[in-house]
This record gives structure tokens, sequence and C-alpha cells, in this order.
């Protein structure tokens, strides 16, 4: 049902605010939440706490510009993206787009949200009107456009609107409660690090998807799931090891019977299917890497309960372990910057 929009939710590591609920475009085919501060709060994730937190901060002589912030990444508590697409034109590959803007920062204190504020914008206009006050901003950086708009619905948190309607319909609609978007099942819990949702019958969605699949191997298999698939929610816990949940919300109970038996042939396929040909790749390499993927395919769990087929995965290493070669690529690629610029 409805909730208001700063009701929280405790967590294990936290109370999490639902107030982005609140800022979800019900219009569009999905949206992704992520919290940052809990994720580094894991006991794996500190080995690496001191890195991202200075790549959110820092500018990186311009390797990694865009995401210079002018604060930690543990000091923003939430972040919340609807999702956009743009179909392909005729169907022609690489004519279509799928972009996630990030509309809702929410932050652990006002100080953060004012920190941001000050290094993403030259100066913050405010405007006062019928509908309530909101802000304009004033901007030579590159993170965030120059005069778009914004409200701030407490001083911890920033929402930034695509046009004049979507800020108009925030401001009117502040005291009301929050309703879901009638393609989603149900809302996140607050206990998840990370979550997406996707409307899978969105018409883009469908046309888009329609549009990719003749260059998908798997789509005659993967077909049958879009079409009786209103909605998929994919979501990691907070916790060290997170367990990895995939929901299919399917049109009927008869629907989810015939899901469940297409998704545990997919894995079938995948314990079978090998892939080869791939650059630098060999025999042995590609033995390995088979076996891997068998490993996690054979630790994923299935269940069908009423209109809901239910896959999960618990991570077989912590979750610093898991993004360890991430890490380890962005800091060669930062010191091969600093390599370069030094022989400058």
């Amino acid at each position: 049902g409805a909730i208001q929009a700063d009701e929280p939710i405790t967590s294990s590591n936290s109370v999490v605010s639902q107030e982005w609920h609140r800022y979800i475009d019900a219009e569009s085919p999905g949206f992704v939440v992520f919290h940052p501060a809990a994720c580094l709060s894991l006991p794996s994730m500190q080995q690496h706490r001191a890195f991202l937190n200075l790549m959110c901060k820092d500018e990186f002589n311009g390797l990694y510009a865009k995401f210079g912030m002018g604060v930690p990444m543990d000091a923003i508590e939430c972040v919340c993206c609807n999702l956009f697409i743009t179909p392909r034109k005729n169907g022609e590959p690489g004519t279509g787009t799928m972009t996630f803007s990030g509309n809702y920062l929410r932050f652990r204190t006002a100080q953060d949200a004012d920190t941001w504020l000050k290094h993403c914008t030259k100066s913050v206009e405010t405007i006062k009107d019928e509908s309530g006050t909101y802000f304009k901003t004033h901007c030579e950086s590159g993170y965030v456009m120059d005069g778009v708009c914004f409200v701030r619905p407490n001083e911890r948190t920033l929402v930034f609107a695509r046009d004049d309607k979507e800020l108009k319909r925030w401001l009117t609609n502040a005291g009301k409660p929050v309703t879901k978007p009638n393609w989603l099942p149900a809302w996140p819990t607050g206990k998840e690090m990370a979550t997406a949702a996707f409307n899978v019958q969105h018409p883009i969605v469908v046309q888009s998807l329609k549009d990719a699949g003749n260059n998908m191997p798997l789509y005659p298999m993967l077909k049958p799931l879009f079409t009786n698939t209103e909605c998929v929610q994919l979501s990691a816990s907070q916790t060290d090891q997170p367990v990895i949940s995939a929901s299919l919300a399917c049109k009927s109970a008869e629907n989810a019977v015939t899901q469940r038996k297409q998704v545990d042939a997919l894995l079938n396929v995948l314990k079978i299917v090998q892939a080869s040909g791939t650059t630098g790749s060999t025999p042995q390499k590609e033995a390995a890497e088979h076996q891997e993927l068998v490993k996690i395919v054979e630790g994923i769990s299935t269940l069908q309960h009423e209109k809901n087929v239910v896959l999960t995965l618990t991570s077989p290493v912590p979750l610093g372990t898991l993004v360890q070669p991430q890490i380890n690529d962005m800091k060669q690629r930062l010191e091969s910057v600093k390599a370069s610029e030094g022989k400058k």
C-alpha cells in the first residue's frame, strides 16, 4: 500500500529511508537504486574503502572526471536512477540507447549535500512560486547540466527534475502518500544493497527486445520469458556475501509454472554451452572458464510461488573479493595516467 515519504525501514546496517519511492517515474521502463554507504560498510569492502572514496571525491587528472563529486562515496546514502530507452531506428544495431538518469541523491549529512552542490555547481538559484520552493543550477562542471531544476525535500536530499512538468508534480504531491507504479509487484524492502526493476511489458521494452532478438543466439529460448513476464526485479542483499536474486513476476500462476521450467532449461543450456573463438582464448582457458560458469549456475536455486519465479544465488566469495579485479583495473589505469603525465 501507500507509505509516507519519510517513513524509515530498519535494515541490518542502518535506518534506510524509502523517500526515493516518491521520485520513481511510473511511466519509465524501470529504475535502479543503490546504497553506497551501506556497501562500503561491509567488512570485505574495508580494503577498498579509501580508494573508492578517493575515486568518488577527486578528479583523477580527468580519467574519472565525471565521477569527481567532491564527497567520498560513503557520504552518499542512496542513489536512485530512472531508466530511459530510445528504440533502434529501423531496427539498426547501434542506433538505440539505454541510459539510467540519476535524479535522486540522499547524503548522510546536510554538510555532505552542501559540499556536493558547491563542487558540482557554480551557484544555485532559489525560486519560489505558488507550487512551492525549488532550485536552479548554474554550472561549469560537466557532472550537472546548467539550468537544471531540483527540489530539496530535506537538507540531506537533492532530487533533479527532467522538466517543469515533473518538477510541478513533485511540489504538488509533496504531502500526499506514495503509490507504487502499477507494473511493480512490490517496493524493495530497504534491506537491499542494490535493486533494479524493469517493466518488461513497457511498449519501448517490447520493441527493443524484438529488435535485439535478431542478434541474440539464445533469443528463441528467452522469448517466452519476456512474453509471459510482466516485471523483472534484481537485487543484492546488504551482506558481506550478498544473496543475489532475480524475481520474475508472471501474468498468472500457470505462466509461472511454465516460466520456471523454461528457466531451468536455460540454466541447463548454460552448463553445456562453451564459448570459443574469443580473442586470446585457449582450450585450457575456455575449459577453466566453463567450469567456473557451471559452478555458478549450479549454485542458483529456483522457486515458483504463485505468480512469481525467483532465482537466488549466494555469492561464493565476499563482495570485496568479487570486485577486486575491477578495483585493480581502475588502479592500473590511474597509474598509467600518472606515468604519462610524468613524462610530459
